[in-house]
C-alpha cells in the first residue's frame, strides 16, 4: 500500500484521493443493496427465480443507459455523475418505503435496482476517471482508485453485518442512500472540470476520421455493430465483456442458489454479509499488495488471464466434488465464489478499465457505453438464458461448473488475444505522420513513350535530361532520335553522347565528323571517348588531338590513347606524367575524369600523387577514378580521405568497390585503439556498405570490445542500417543484451555522478563551468538513451523502436505514455523495469533504486565523483572537469593534472596548463 501511494506523483494527488473517496461511497452504497437483495429475495423466494431478475437487469439497464446517452451526452461528466447519485438514492428510498409492504414484484424490482444502480452510476464513473489519466498513470494510480471499490464494498458489508444484528435488511436501504447522496458531491468537490482537464491534458491518438462508423446509442444496433466490426479491439473488448459476464453470472447463480438451499432464510441475511465482507477484507489486500505489482511487473493481458484461470481452477474442483463428495460441494463452491467475491473489483475491474484509457476520447465514450451495457449485461441476460435452460436438466450444478470452465478457457484465450490490438493502439498514437515509400517506376506504355520523345524537343534543358535519362534507364536508348545531338545545349549533347556510347549506337559516325569540330572542348572531349569505344582504329584521329587548345580535350585523347592501348608502358605513364606535372586544376579534373571512363592500371602511381594534394574536390574525384579501377595500393589512401567531408562518399564507394582488401583493412584499423579516431569514427559506416557478414562480424565484435564512446555509437548506427537492409540479418542476441546492459548501467552511473555534482555544489561557489558540466552529463545520458533503443532496434527488428524513442522524449504525455506502455510490453525483466524507471519522467533516486540490477548507486562526495571523471570521463568531460578543480583550487588533483599535461590531445593539455595556472594562483593568494 505505501509502495503504491508513493507512486502518486503531487500533480494526480487530487483527482486520486477525489476519485477514491466517490469510489469508496458507491460501493459501500452497493454493498448495502447488494445484501439487502439477497436476503429479502430468496428469504422470500426460491432460487430458481434468480435468472429471470438476471435478464430484468440486463433489459432495465440497458433501456435506462439509453435514456441516459440521449439526456446526458456532452455534458460535464462531473455534473451528470453526481446527479445519477443523487438520484441514485431517492430511488433507494422509494423502494425503503415500499418495502413496509414486500411483494414478489417488489422484491424482484429491489433486486434489479441493485444491479441497474451497479451499471448505472459505476460505468459513468469509470468513464470521468479514464479521461483523467494517461496509461501511465493509470498503471500507477487505478490500483489506488480501485482499492477504493473494495474498500467502499468492506464499509457497506461492515455496516450490513452489524445492522444484521439488530436491524431488518429492510432498513439497509436508508443507510445504503445516504452514502449514495454523500456521493454525489465528491465529483464536483475533488475533480477537474472537463473545461479546465482539456486544457491540460490532449486528446489520446488521432482525431476520428469522418468515416469511422460511432455508436452514440447503445441501442443504435447497426451503427454499434458497425464500430465493432470495424475495430478488432473493440471485437476483443466486447467478447471479454460478454464472457466475463457470463462466467461471473454462473458463479454467482452456483453459490447463492447453494446457499439458499443449505442455510435457514433468517440466516441468509448474516450469513451474506459476513461472506461479502470477508471477500472484500481479502479484495482489498489483494488490491493494495498484489494488483500493482503485478501490473507493473508483467504484461496487462497475463495480468488479466489470471482471474479466468482461478476459476478455472475452481470450476474443476467444484465438478470432483459433485462426482466425489457431494456433501462437502458447498465448500468448492464457496472458493469459486471466493474467487469471484475478491478479484472481480480488484484485479479484474482495474485490468479491465485499464483496457479503454489507450482509446481516444471520442472512440471510448462510445465503447465504453456499449461494453457496459450490451456486453456486461447483455452476457448477463445470456447467462440468465443458460441457467433456465440447464436447471431443467439432471446434474445441473455440474453443468454449470463445466459451462464455468469452458467460459475460464475462452477468456484466457480472448486475453491473450487481445495483447497485440493493444499494443497497436500505442503504436498507432506515437505515428503522426506516413513514412514515404519508395515506388518503382512502372513500365512505359505507348503514351509515356511518345510524351518522354515530345519532352526532349523541350526548351527546358532540365526536362531533357530527365527524359534521356528515362528512357536510358527503361532500356530504349534505340528510340532517341541522333538529331538530338544538334541541341544547342551543351549538358544536353554531352548526356547524348554518353547514353550513345554506353548502348553502342554506331548510327550516329556521320554526326561524330561534324562534333569533332565542336566549338565548346567538353562535347569534343565526349566524342573523343565514344570514338575510342565503337571506332578503335584511329589512333592518327585521337593523337591529332594531343594538340588541341583545350586542357580538356588534350587530356581526354592522351588517357583515351592510353585506355586503347595505342600508348603502352612506360611511355604512356611518362606521358601522363608530363600533362600532369604542367597542368593547371581546371586540366587535372579534365585528366581525372577522363581516367574515370577509361580506367587503366597504368593510371595507378599517377592517382595515388595526386590524391596526397590538399584539394578535397579533387580527392573526391581521384576516388572516382579508383573506384573505376581498383588497385590494392589504393586502400590505405582512401581510408585516408575517410575524415574529410566532401571526398568522404567517394571514398567509401572507392573502397566497397575493392572488396575484401578494403574490409579487411578498415577492420585491422577499427580495432587499433591507437588509430585516429577521425578516422575510426567512419569506418563503421563504411563497413554497412559491404553488407557482408565479416562486416557484421567485425562490428558485432567491437561493439562490446571498443571504448570510445563515439565509436560505439557509430557501430550501432552501422548495424541498424544493416538491419533494415537484411531484416533477416543474424546478430548475436548475447551480445546485443550483453551491451544494453552495459549502456544502461553506465547511464545510471552518469546519474549518480550528477545527483552528488548537483546535490552537494550547492555548498559551492555556482561557476558556469560546473553548469556546463552538469549539461554534459545531460548529453551523456541522452546519448546513452538513444544507444539503448538502437540496441533494442538490433535485437527486435520487428518492432518501431525509433518511433517509441520519440514517445519516449515527447512533451505529450500521452504519446509518452504510449512508449511507456510499449516498452513494459516488449522489453523482459529485470531490464524492463530498470528501463521503464529511467525513461520516465521520475525522479533520480527513483531511476537509481529501479536499476540497482545493473548498477548500485554509491554515496560518493563531489571530489570523488570529480576524480573517476578525470579517470574515466570523455575528452571534453575531462577538460570541464579539470578546468572545474582548477576554479575550485582543489589541489589534492595535483598530481593528476600534471599526467595529463602528457595527453596526445593538444586540447586536454592545453586545458591541463590553465587547471595548474588556476591551482597556483590559489596557492599563491592562501601564501
Amino acid at each position: 500500500m505505501i509502495r503504491s501511494l508513493a507512486s502518486i506523483r503531487a500533480e494526480e494527488r487530487r483527482p486520486v484521493i477525489g476519485a477514491l473517496a466517490t469510489l469508496v461511497g458507491i460501493m459501500a452504497s452497493h454493498a448495502l443493496l447488494e445484501t439487502a437483495r439477497d436476503a429479502l429475495f430468496l428469504e422470500s423466494l426460491p432460487p430458481e427465480r434468480l435468472p429471470w431478475v438476471y435478464l430484468a437487469i440486463a433489459i432495465v439497464a440497458i433501456t435506462l443507459v439509453q435514456v441516459q446517452q440521449r439526456f446526458f451526452s456532452g455534458r460535464d461528466r462531473r455534473a451528470v455523475l453526481g446527479g445519477l447519485l443523487l438520484g441514485s438514492a431517492a430511488v433507494t428510498v422509494g423502494f425503503w418505503a415500499l418495502l413496509r409492504h414486500p411483494h414478489p414484484w417488489i422484491l424482484g424490482a429491489v433486486y434489479v435496482w441493485a444491479g441497474v444502480y451497479a451499471t448505472l452510476v459505476i460505468t459513468r464513473f469509470w468513464m470521468l476517471v479514464d479521461d483523467v489519466f494517461t496509461i501511465a498513470q493509470a498503471k500507477r494510480v487505478f490500483a489506488v482508485i480501485g482499492a477504493g471499490s473494495v474498500l467502499g464494498a468492506i464499509v457497506g458489508s461492515a455496516v450490513a453485518r452489524a445492522m444484521a444484528i439488530y436491524f431488518e435488511p429492510r432498513q439497509f436501504l436508508l443507510v445504503a442512500a445516504a452514502l449514495s447522496a454523500l456521493s454525489g458531491a465528491l465529483p464536483l468537490v475533488l475533480l477537474q472540470s472537463e473545461r479546465r482537464r482539456e486544457q491540460r491534458v490532449p486528446a489520446m491518438g488521432r482525431a476520428p476520421s469522418a468515416e469511422a462508423p460511432f455508436c452514440p446509442n447503445p441501442l443504435d444496433l447497426p451503427r454499434c455493430v458497425a464500430m465493432v466490426r470495424g475495430r478488432a479491439y473493440v471485437q476483443r473488448l466486447m467478447g471479454l465483456a460478454v464472457v466475463s459476464a457470463v462466467a461471473l453470472t454462473l458463479v454467482d447463480y452456483s453459490f447463492k442458489s447453494t446457499v439458499a438451499e443449505s442455510l435457514p432464510g433468517h440466516a441468509l441475511a448474516g450469513f451474506f454479509a459476513s461472506v461479502y465482507l470477508g471477500l472484500n477484507l481479502v479484495s482489498l489486500v489483494l488490491q493494495l499488495t498484489l494488483v500493482t505489482r503485478l501490473l507493473r511487473r508483467f504484461e496487462l493481458s497475463r495480468v488479466m488471464a489470471l482471474t479466468p484461470f482461478l476459476l478455472g481452477a475452481g470450476a474443476v474442483m467444484v465438478v470432483l466434488s459433485y462426482t466425489l463428495w457431494p456433501v462437502l460441494v458447498i465448500f468448492p463452491v464457496l472458493g469459486l465464489k471466493a474467487v469471484d467475491g475478491s478479484l472481480r473489483h480488484s484485479l479484474h475491474r482495474t485490468t479491465f478499465e485499464t483496457l479503454f484509457v489507450p482509446l481516444t476520447r471520442d472512440v471510448r465514450d462510445q465503447v465504453k457505453a456499449f461494453v457496459d451495457v450490451l456486453g456486461q449485461r447483455g452476457g448477463q441476460a445470456l447467462a440468465s438464458m443458460a441457467i433456465l435452460a440447464l436447471v431443467t436438466l439432471p446434474g445441473a450444478p455440474v453443468l454449470l461448473a463445466l459451462a464455468v470452465l469452458g467460459l475460464a478457457l475462452v477468456w484466457v484465450r480472448l486475453a491473450h488475444a487481445i495483447r497485440d490490438d493493444y499494443l497497436d493502439l500505442f503504436r498507432q498514437t506515437l505515428d503522426d505522420a506516413g513514412l514515404a515509400r519508395r515506388v518503382e517506376f512502372p513500365e512505359l506504355d505507348m503514351a509515356s513513350l511518345e510524351t518522354l520523345l515530345e519532352k526532349l524537343n523541350s526548351r527546358d534543358d532540365a526536362e531533357v535530361l530527365a527524359a534521356l535519362d528515362l528512357l536510358h534507364d527503361q532500356g530504349r536508348a534505340h528510340l532517341i532520335p541522333a538529331l538530338v545531338l544538334y541541341h544547342p545545349s551543351t549538358p544536353v549533347v554531352v548526356r547524348v553522347l554518353e547514353i550513345f556510347t554506353e548502348a553502342g549506337r554506331r548510327d550516329v559516325g556521320p554526326l561524330l565528323e561534324r562534333l569533332a569540330s565542336h566549338t565548346d572542348p567538353e562535347v569534343r572531349a565526349a566524342v573523343l571517348r565514344m570514338r575510342a569505344v565503337l571506332e578503335p582504329d584511329t589512333d592518327r584521329q585521337l593523337t591529332a588531338f594531343l594538340d588541341d587548345p583545350s586542357a580538356v580535350v588534350r587530356a581526354t585523347a592522351l588517357v583515351t590513347l592510353v585506355a586503347a592501348r595505342w600508348i603502352e608502358g612506360q611511355k604512356a605513364e611518362e606521358a601522363l606524367r608530363g600533362i600532369a606535372a604542367d597542368a593547371g586544376r581546371e586540366e587535372l579534373f579534365a585528366l581525372v575524369a577522363s581516367m574515370q571512363r577509361q580506367p587503366h592500371p597504368v593510371y595507378a602511381s599517377l592517382l595515388l600523387e595526386l590524391v596526397e594534394r590538399e584539394d578535397r574536390a579533387l580527392q573526391r574525384e581521384v576516388a572516382v577514378a579508383m573506384a573505376a579501377g581498383p588497385d590494392p595500393r589504393f586502400v590505405p589512401a582512401l581510408i585516408g580521405l575517410l575524415p574529410y567531408r566532401e571526398p568522404r562518399q567517394a571514398a567509401r564507394d572507392a573502397l566497397l568497390a575493392h572488396g575484401t582488401d578494403a574490409l579487411r583493412s578498415l577492420a585491422e584499423i577499427l580495432q587499433d585503439e591507437s588509430a585516429p579516431q577521425a578516422v575510426r569514427r567512419h569506418i563503421p559506416r563504411t563497413l554497412h556498405r559491404f553488407d557482408d557478414d565479416e562486416a557484421v562480424q567485425v562490428l558485432m565484435h567491437e561493439l562490446v570490445r571498443t571504448r570510445d564512446g563515439l565509436v560505439r555509437y557509430k557501430i550501432l548506427r552501422a548495424l541498424g542500417s544493416m538491419r533494415r537492409h537484411r531484416p533477416d540479418l543474424s546478430l548475436d542476441p548475447v551480445i546485443l543484451a550483453d551491451a544494453v546492459d552495459r549502456t544502461l548501467a553506465a547511464a545510471l552511473r552518469v546519474l549518480d555522478w550528477r545527483q552528488t555534482l548537483e546535490r552537494d555544489g550547492r555548498r559551492r561557489p555556482d561557476t558556469p563551468v560546473r553548469k556546463l558540466l552538469l549539461e554534459s552529463l545531460d548529453h551523456k545520458r541522452d546519448h546513452a538513451t538513444e544507444r539503448i533503443f538502437r540496441l533494442l532496434g538490433l535485437s527486435h527488428p520487428e518492432e518501431d523502436w525509433e518511433r517509441i524513442y520519440r514517445g519516449v522524449n515527447a512533451t505529450d504525455p500521452v504519446a509518452h505514455a504510449s512508449s511507456l506502455e510499449l516498452l513494459e510490453a516488449l522489453v523482459r525483466p529485470p531490464l524492463r523495469d530498470a528501463l521503464v524507471a529511467f525513461v520516465d519522467r521520475t525522479e533520480v533516486h527513483e531511476k537509481l533504486q529501479h536499476g540497482v540490477a545493473f548498477y548500485r548507486p554509491r554515496r560518493l562526495r563531489y571530489e570523488q565523483v570529480l576524480a573517476e571523471l578525470l579517470e574515466e570521463g570523455s575528452l571534453g568531460l575531462r577538460s570541464l572537469t579539470l578546468y572545474h578543480i582548477g576554479e575550485l583550487g582543489l589541489v589534492e588533483f595535483r598530481g593528476q593534472i600534471e599526467e595529463l599535461r602528457a595527453s596526445d590531445s593538444v586540447f586536454e593539455r592545453q586545458v591541463a596548463e590553465r587547471a595548474l595556472e588556476l591551482l597556483r594562483n590559489v596557492g599563491e593568494q592562501a601564501s
